[in-house]
């Protein structure tokens, strides 16, 4: 009798995170994200240097591939964010340093070459250096 109140003690535990919340390494990746999307939206180089891996790899939903130093080179020149409305987001945490952020998001921009409207999905990859969650990869897909 004892040992069976101790597995459902044991098993309602394991599902705390999923109804209290999200855990330290949730809250702090999707705070991380959260901060990409301001940084991107202000224009902020200096937070996007932050944000990034030395080693990022920025896929855009045309195909077009960006390590750290040519996209922020695009945001430097003209690219221009003007909103980043996430309908979901979904933190996955592997291990004690690795993590994906999957969510659908509306972004508007304008670039030097024409206006941007498109609904997407992300796919971004983090991983913590140090202390610190940083952004390896971003993967967008247009939505019909």
């Amino acid at each position: 009798m004892k040992r069976r109140r101790f597995l459902v003690a044991a098993l309602a535990l394991c599902g705390l995170p999923a109804v209290f919340g999200a855990t330290p390494d949730q809250q702090a990746v999707e705070q991380a994200e959260r901060n990409w999307a301001k940084a991107v939206l202000a224009g902020d180089i200096a937070a996007l240097q932050t944000i990034f891996a030395d080693d990022l790899i920025y896929t855009h939903s045309t195909g077009a591939v960006d390590d750290k130093t040519s996209y922020l080179a695009k945001m430097n020149s003209g690219t221009k964010y003007e909103a980043i409305d996430y309908q979901s987001m979904t933190v996955h945490i592997y291990g004690k340093d690795a993590a994906i952020v999957h969510s659908k998001a509306r972004l508007k921009a304008t670039t030097p070459t024409g206006g941007v409207d498109s609904n997407l999905m992300m796919l971004h990859v983090w991983a913590k250096q140090g202390k610190t969650w940083k952004m390896v990869a971003h993967q967008t897909t247009r939505l019909p």
